[in-house]
């Protein structure tokens, strides 16, 4: 079993699965929910990573988990049922933005070599789309029915 690391126990149900397959992983995984980051490029922002799962060999895993209602139209845009509204989400963005800035952490705190790190994307209760999506969601996503 993977040791698990966190701040407080997932708040949401999609979170809460992931987490427990994130458990399952070897001994050799650590797994951290919820890292926050402080963006200091530009204005102070602040940056949440759902899960972070690393390994002494096979490097970094940036997991960002986007349960509830999902839906995706042909022209790659991404909505999100938030606050009794569909609102559009980039959740490429927002993990590539939140990767930067923990890679900066650690090579600003000695780790100097090359950390091999791939990001992933969970749709835990959406069905895989057959169009719209993005080369990068397109071969690093799991979904529903995956």
């Amino acid at each position: 079993m993977s040791r698990v690391f966190g701040r407080v126990d997932p708040t949401t149900h999609g979170e809460r699965k992931v987490l427990e397959l994130l458990s399952q992983l070897d001994e050799r995984w650590n797994v951290f929910y919820s890292v926050g980051f402080v963006d200091r490029q530009g204005f102070d922002r602040q940056r949440e990573i759902d899960f972070i799962a690393s390994h002494p060999e096979k490097g970094l895993l940036f997991i960002e988990v986007k349960g509830g209602k999902v839906k995706f139209d042909d022209s790659g845009n991404i909505s999100q049922w938030l606050e009794s509204n569909w609102k559009v989400i980039t959740p490429e963005l927002q993990l590539n933005n939140a990767r930067r800035v923990c890679l900066e952490f650690l090579k600003a705190n000695g780790v100097d070599t090359f950390v091999p790190a791939r990001n992933v994307y969970v749709f835990p209760f959406t069905k895989k789309p057959t169009s719209g999506l993005s080369q990068e969601l397109q071969t690093c996503s799991i979904f529903q029915d995956d």
